[in-house]
């Protein structure tokens, strides 16, 4: 008996050993998961690993790469709602949707009330309580209640019926925690319009009029109101839609006016210093300037804005002083490129390099440092220290992303001729965009979701447990996570701009970091029409994606408030001429026809100017009658002071821009493949 025990004991153990070693075999390897691993490694580990937890990732995994198929989504999920942990939640409700989109309503119910029973406490069951809410309204109260900056709730919210009392609930749910969720300003602008005894409240004014300052709309705000503001947090916030806005005079005198309210009724508070910030910006404004004049030495020395705005009306000659005090300071950084560039302008090389050396350029954020290192190098080159500024110059290089000073850089080194942008060289699919990368969010769940590829559940349960903060009350790793997971989803507007926000204001993290940040800000859309309008018309598609992310952040649809359309902002009047057959009824938004003639046009004015790319960009946002009135020999000798002295700041800001995106594009495409064979 006991050899036969003994026996069957080595049997078992040389059969699990067999099956442990057919598991390392296979490289099997308790790990993490994520979207590198090809579908056929992911079906190995999905039907083969003995770890449930492993089969449950690669589920996920292959879910998100079945995004087709409702019933390949139901089946891979089918045994993967086990346990207690926040995944198997998003299995059943990811299962719970494959079953809607399948038309099995009912078992798509017992799913969500599954989820709901099984775990009360997890955001993950927003999705439950808004659509049992269809038939139950109770579920919906509830969801606002329990998870209010979720999307499910925002479109709940957006789906309220405007019953007795409540029937500005929704809109004012959206004021709060979502004003610019897609239709909640119509909502939010209806309320503010209800004047009726049933109409919103004083207080529900205060919130509905915030949430319009935050959309822009400062005068509208103003309207909604039944007094006047009551708190500092509101004066602030629609006095900067009034001064951001484009209504001119009367806008920025009614913006001016909450300025001084602040000064007068909280002058101790942050709000005001921050008013102040806003009002340092209009130093051609009389009024402004008369109040900047006789501020009080309390808000002088309080206020690195108002010191910085005191330099620049010359009412403070110590600009130095004020520079070194907060060079810490946005608004420091730019009033050191100020009163640089006045001295370029002026061909005053040895104070601009005294100007550029007061703040050290290390710690600066990587694209203020970028041109202040550009520019140091250009005076030691004027005042004939040519290796001084060739040292300077390939630091910058080697040590910052592409953009369009370390271009600059390289063409003043001769390093690199730029290339022909009249030519067609396809795009290709290896650029560092294409690979998958972690994000730096503090919450586990998103980590974890957003490594399964699971890119709506991520985006859903951050934006939830942030509550939905403005991206001034983020830290650097939230925001670039915002970012991220905003265009993962498809909301580029929103996540270029922060990711814009984000490069001007960091300075100091690690690599990994600014690498993550560098590969995310060079997004790649629309590869296929961009690929055909660049061969067809015969122009780089580096270029076009250069002009289409400055130009509406690759956003098909976005209108400006003159009438230009889409991708690469086409007015109507300019299709036009570029069609010969144009009908009024032309569908700009297109994206293919959209960038065919965006790219057409691109291409005439290169020829224009004898493909001058400095002339032909700035065409491309001033118009090329403007650009001829600026024509000057400093463009073939000079081109970087050329552009500097653009009148328009838009357009020099643009045309500067646009080809740093260009040559970071450039880089990116020249040096992907190679570096990943």
């Amino acid at each position: 008996m006991k050899d036969g025990i003994t026996l069957l004991l080595g049997i078992s153990l040389a059969a699990l050993s067999a099956i442990f070693a057919g598991q390392f075999s296979l490289s099997y390897i308790r790990g993490d998961l994520d979207a590198q691993y090809s579908n056929e490694k992911l079906w190995e580990r999905y039907r083969r690993s003995v770890d449930p937890f492993i089969r449950r990732e690669a589920a996920f995994l292959l879910v998100s790469k079945s995004k087709d198929s409702a019933l390949r989504r139901k089946r891979l999920l089918q045994a993967q709602g086990w346990g207690n942990s926040s995944l198997a939640a998003v299995a059943i409700k990811l299962k719970a949707k494959a079953s809607q989109e399948l038309g099995e309503d009912l078992k798509a119910k017992d799913l969500w009330l599954d989820l709901i029973n099984r775990f009360p406490a997890s955001q993950v069951t927003a999705d439950s309580y808004y659509f049992l809410g269809r038939d139950e309204p109770n579920y919906r109260s509830e969801l606002l209640k329990l998870y209010p900056a979720h999307p499910a709730a925002l479109a709940a919210a957006i789906e309220l019926e405007p019953i007795s009392r409540e029937k500005h609930k929704g809109a004012l749910h959206l004021a709060k925690w979502g004003p610019r969720w897609h239709g909640a300003e119509k909502l939010i602008r209806s309320a503010c319009n209800d004047n009726s005894a049933s109409g919103p409240n004083k207080k529900e004014r205060q919130l509905l009029a915030r949430a319009l300052a935050r959309l822009g709309d400062g005068g509208s705000a103003l309207d909604c109101l039944s007094i006047s503001p009551q708190t500092p947090e509101l004066i602030l916030e629609i006095a900067q839609a009034l001064l951001n806005a484009s209504g001119g005079y009367e806008n920025q005198s009614k913006g001016i006016a909450l300025i001084q309210e602040l000064i007068n009724k909280y002058p101790e508070s942050e709000e005001t210093l921050a008013g102040l910030h806003l009002l340092s910006s209009l130093t051609s404004n009389d009024l402004a300037k008369e109040i900047i004049y006789d501020l009080s030495p309390y808000f002088i020395h309080s206020s690195p804005s108002i010191s910085a705005a005191r330099v620049i009306m010359s009412i403070d000659n110590q600009h130095e002083k004020v520079i070194r005090r907060w060079q810490d300071k946005p608004v420091i950084w730019e009033l050191q490129w100020y009163l640089a560039r006045e001295s370029l302008l002026k061909n005053e090389w040895a104070k601009a390099r005294k100007i550029l050396e007061i703040i050290p350029s290390n710690v600066l954020p990587k694209p203020i440092s970028s041109r202040i290192l550009f520019w140091k190098a250009f005076t030691y080159a004027k005042l004939n220290d040519t290796e001084e500024a060739r040292k300077i110059w390939k630091k910058l290089i080697e040590s910052f992303p592409p953009d369009y000073y370390t271009w600059r850089a390289d063409e003043r080194l001769g390093s690199e001729g730029f290339p022909d942008l009249g030519s067609y060289n396809p795009l290709t699919s290896c650029s560092s965009a294409t690979y998958w990368h972690s994000i730096p969010t503090k919450y586990n769940l998103v980590k974890k979701l957003w490594r399964l590829g699971v890119v709506t559940e991520a985006w859903e349960t951050w934006r939830s447990l942030s509550l939905g903060k403005d991206s001034e009350n983020q830290d650097d790793d939230e925001l670039l996570s915002e970012a991220i997971l905003r265009m993962a989803v498809g909301d580029d507007w929103t996540g270029l701009a922060k990711l814009r926000e984000l490069n001007l204001r960091t300075s100091g993290k690690g690599d990994k970091f600014f690498t993550l940040l560098e590969t995310t800000d060079r997004p790649y859309r629309y590869l296929t029409e961009i690929n055909s309008a660049s061969m067809r018309i015969g122009i780089r598609p580096e270029l076009l994606l250069g002009v289409a992310k400055q130009e509406s952040r690759f956003s098909p649809t976005v209108v400006s408030s003159q009438g230009a359309v889409g991708l690469m902002q086409i007015m109507p009047s300019t299709a036009s001429e570029l069609i010969e057959d144009f009908k009024t009824n032309i569908s700009l938004d297109d994206p293919e026809l959209n960038l065919f003639l965006g790219a057409k046009y691109l291409s005439q004015l290169l020829e224009i100017w004898n493909g001058n790319p400095f002339l032909a960009l700035a065409s491309y946002n001033a118009g090329p009658m403007s650009v001829s009135i600026w024509l000057s020999d400093e463009i073939t000798k000079e081109p970087e002071l050329w552009v500097e002295r653009i009148p328009f700041p838009e357009t020099r800001f643009y045309t500067k821009k646009v080809l740093g995106n260009f040559w970071s594009y450039y880089q990116d495409q020249k040096g992907s493949c190679i570096e990943r064979d």
